[in-house]
């Protein structure tokens, strides 16, 4: 069964109604599905076939920005896709709403520069990429520029050590 298999019952069922747009998401969101299953089946490989592929597939997509107006299902995409990946593929999801995660992230960093380390970001990537496969930010919006400089820091490193993104805004 796929995501889109799921949506069809909750619209069959009346839980959704039917929507083009959604439904086109969900086909992209099933799109960027294929493209975790396969990097993660790779992951699974011998040193030369991780060698051949990391060679020949320099360009993967590893972050899905979800965009739109407040009520379009955003969120309800993003979190069926989630519920979906988590029960089927068993992927370790982290799902926050995204000004949550970066208040996370402001006392991690408090606690580790307390302590002077040389990366406190990439060791914060590395800790959350221990525990999950993909990361999903509801409402993805940055408003200030220190924000902006953790963030950008940060999910080069999420990114690095082989995480997915999805997000959701009501920004493009």
């Amino acid at each position: 069964m796929s995501v889109i298999q799921c949506y069809d019952d909750k619209v069959a069922s009346g839980d959704y109604h039917d929507d083009a747009t959604q439904y086109h998401i969900l086909q992209q969101l099933d799109d960027f599905h294929t493209i975790i299953h396969q990097h993660k089946k790779q992951q699974q490989q011998g040193f030369w076939q991780k060698l051949w592929h990391k060679n020949n597939q320099q360009h993967i997509k590893k972050w899905f920005y979800l965009y739109g107006g407040v009520g379009c299902g955003k969120t309800m995409m993003m979190d069926l896709w989630a519920t979906y990946a988590k029960e089927k593929e068993q992927y370790r999801i982290y799902r926050r709403h995204f000004h949550e995660f970066m208040i996370d992230i402001q006392k991690k960093l408090f606690v580790l520069n307390q302590h002077k380390q040389d990366s406190p970001l990439d060791d914060i990537a590395t800790d959350i990429a221990k525990n999950y496969d993909v990361l999903c930010f509801d409402e993805f919006f940055i408003n200030n520029i220190a924000d902006a400089m953790i963030i950008g820091k940060l999910c080069q490193s999420l990114l690095k050590c082989g995480l997915y993104i999805i997000s959701t805004s009501n920004y493009a």
